[in-house]
């Protein structure tokens, strides 16, 4: 894989690292009962993240302006890449249970046309519903697929107390 696409896929990982983990937080001041203590600091945290997303975009965004312009081929394999992950799920025979984890890989392929096509930057991986496909894009960053669902910054959902 071209060191570009890999550093795209980083760029990507890393919006969606931030958002999820903003998200986490969100959770917490919502439904996790902090002190006053605990939720300033889910709040600063949540706007930290939120810089740090808004950041990454920029730079994904600027990344394949440039991309497209002088090396093409980089942002054709990136989508490649995804688009032949979501093509297996979709072409895959299951149950008619397993029917919304088609549409959702469908969306997400849709999506990736759109980056292709230029209308898009940033596709979101539905870690519900394509669990094993967010864990394979994220080996070909150096990242284990078994990280796929953490965060940088804890090992564990604040509602997995029990853990």
């Amino acid at each position: 894989m071209l060191p570009e696409t890999i550093q795209l896929e980083t760029l990507r990982q890393k919006i969606e690292d931030s958002e999820y983990e903003a998200g986490d937080r969100s959770d917490y001041l919502s439904y996790g009962k902090p002190n006053p203590a605990q939720a300033k600091q889910a709040q600063e945290l949540i706007e930290k993240l939120k810089v740090e997303s808004k950041s990454a975009r920029a730079e994904l965004n600027q990344l394949l302006g440039s991309l497209r312009a002088q090396q093409p081929q980089a942002v054709e394999e990136w989508v490649n890449y995804h688009a032949g992950l979501l093509q297996k799920i979709i072409d895959e025979k299951t149950e008619a249970v397993i029917t919304p984890r088609k549409n959702v890989a469908k969306e997400t392929l849709q999506n990736w046309d759109k980056v292709r096509a230029g209308e898009l930057d940033y596709v979101n991986i539905n870690w519900h519903f394509l669990k094993d496909y967010k864990a394979s894009v994220r080996t070909i960053t150096g990242g284990s697929a078994k990280t796929a669902g953490k965060t940088k910054t804890e090992s564990k959902s604040w509602f997995q107390f029990w853990k």
